[in-house]
């Protein structure tokens, strides 16, 4: 190892004492087992990291039996300027508290305490110059104190919009390199049902979803070249799932090997020709960019450098092995759990009470999941072509049935869709439901093929809501 190559991995500070010869020991932080780089999606500037990388550190502590780690904090700077009494805010302070959309769920990266393994990844819209809407001495104007592009879209004070529009959401790759939503007669009549509180304009040009897969496929990039064999999982949600998706295929135009592992939460992916551009087979373009995650999935190191002493370098605790982990259940006692080695696979996590991927022209596979056929007049067999390939679903839902919860982690095994007594559409038998929803059939089956847990899982569905919901009743 040469000068250039050397980097810190722990300082600390001792006395000097003369004539003391015994060597001083220093703490060393325990190696991360991987990096997971977590998307958000569209008109959204980051709201869920925090519980999303709370839930993680947890989640990887109990796994791997370490104690260490420990989420960020989002917001704290806001929130404690927000707390003061106005009269004590200083001048350079009150620019924080103006600019929620920047402020409200930033990272802290001075928090000391802060030890994960997540990577937000905040991606987004930004107006040229001459997209903002401006005055006759040509400053920007505002309505109601907010900056407005030329199209009167809402923009944040530094003229953006995290996630971008949510009327520019695209349900493929193709449309993230095209223009915006223009105003159709469909938009039209969706805007004149809106409340007086919410506005959906015309879309800017889409090129900002592809500058987010280029930054997070540069991402990958640089981790490689500074640790080739970290392991490296991208989980995206919404429209960040086609980024995550869209910047495999980046990776993979300029010879670059792909993210480890892939998590698709609520895709608006859709893998019907209907609601696609027309020839634009989106089938076989998510087989073929996840032939590339998983046909050669990259085992080093093994898992079993973790347990052994000379290699493993904190990333596991004693309790853990290659085969098996152990970890407390609900009521304190030890649970055997098998452990696997997840590298060289996709992951689609969908919920059939989604909503808005159910919008019938998007009719994602985030609510809908990945079916065996596409219906009576297309011979193509999605599920058939996917499975082989190491690409699994999981099914998440609010719903119970036969008065029981519906588990996550059951063996495998087709699962319905829609059951009896339950709802034709999505977000139930409403008017909006029926209006703008694509329908389930009765007896709709998917199979749900990912890895049994032990034990099942029973989902929470609800956080962070005023008023939290139920299987029955929205929050």
């Amino acid at each position: 190892m040469n000068g250039a190559d050397e980097y810190a991995v722990a300082q600390g500070n001792t006395r000097l004492i003369p004539n003391l010869n015994t060597t001083c020991k220093m703490e060393v932080p325990a190696d991360l087992p991987g990096v997971v780089i977590f998307l958000h999606g569209v008109n959204d500037p980051g709201a869920s990291y925090e519980s999303v990388e709370t839930g993680l550190c947890q989640g990887v502590n109990e796994r791997l039996d370490r104690p260490d780690l420990v989420p960020g904090r989002y917001g704290a700077e806001y929130e404690k300027l927000r707390k003061l009494p106005s009269e004590n805010v200083q001048d350079d302070q009150k620019g924080i508290l103006d600019d929620p959309d920047t402020y409200l769920y930033q990272r802290d990266t001075k928090d000391p305490k802060t030890r994960s393994l997540l990577i937000p990844f905040y991606w987004g819209y930004r107006a040229e110059p001459s997209e903002v809407k401006r005055d006759k001495n040509d400053d920007p104007t505002k309505l109601r104190d907010q900056y407005q592009d030329v199209r009167g879209n809402r923009l944040d004070r530094h003229f953006g919009k995290g996630g971008g529009f949510f009327a520019n959401a695209t349900n493929n790759l193709l449309q993230m390199y095209d223009k915006g939503l223009d105003k159709t007669l469909l938009h039209k009549a969706v805007q004149a049902r809106l409340p007086n509180t919410l506005y959906m304009g015309e879309g800017p040009h889409r090129r900002y979803f592809v500058l987010a897969a280029t930054r997070l496929a540069m991402l990958v990039r640089e981790i490689r070249r500074v640790s080739p064999d970290e392991t490296i999982t991208i989980m995206g949600h919404s429209q960040g799932t086609l980024i995550t998706l869209l910047a495999q295929a980046l990776l993979v135009d300029e010879g670059q090997r792909c993210a480890d592992t892939l998590i698709m939460v609520d895709s608006p992916s859709s893998l019907f020709p209907n609601v696609t551009p027309k020839g634009h087979d989106t089938l076989s373009t998510l087989t073929r960019i996840v032939t590339e995650v998983t046909q050669a999935p990259h085992t080093q190191p093994p898992l079993s450098d973790l347990r052994n002493p000379a290699t493993y370098c904190g990333r596991s605790g004693p309790k853990w092995s290659p085969a098996q982990g152990v970890r407390k259940d609900k009521v304190g006692n030890l649970a055997i759990f098998p452990e696997r080695d997840n590298r060289g696979k996709v992951y689609l996590y969908f919920c059939p009470d989604d909503t808005t991927v159910a919008l019938d022209d998007v009719k994602g596979i985030g609510t809908y999941g990945v079916w065996d056929t596409l219906g009576k007049k297309n011979g193509r067999q999605p599920m058939n072509e996917l499975q082989p390939l190491r690409f699994y679903q999981r099914m998440w839902t609010k719903r119970h049935r036969d008065n029981a919860p519906v588990l996550v982690g059951k063996p495998a095994g087709h699962e319905l869709l829609r059951a009896d007594n339950e709802p034709r559409y999505p977000g139930g038998w409403t008017v909006a439901g029926v209006i703008s929803q694509a329908p389930v059939e009765m007896g709709q089956l998917c199979l749900i093929n990912a890895e049994p847990l032990s034990p099942p899982y029973e989902p929470q569905m609800f956080g962070g809501e005023f008023e939290s919901g139920t299987a029955t009743k929205a929050g």
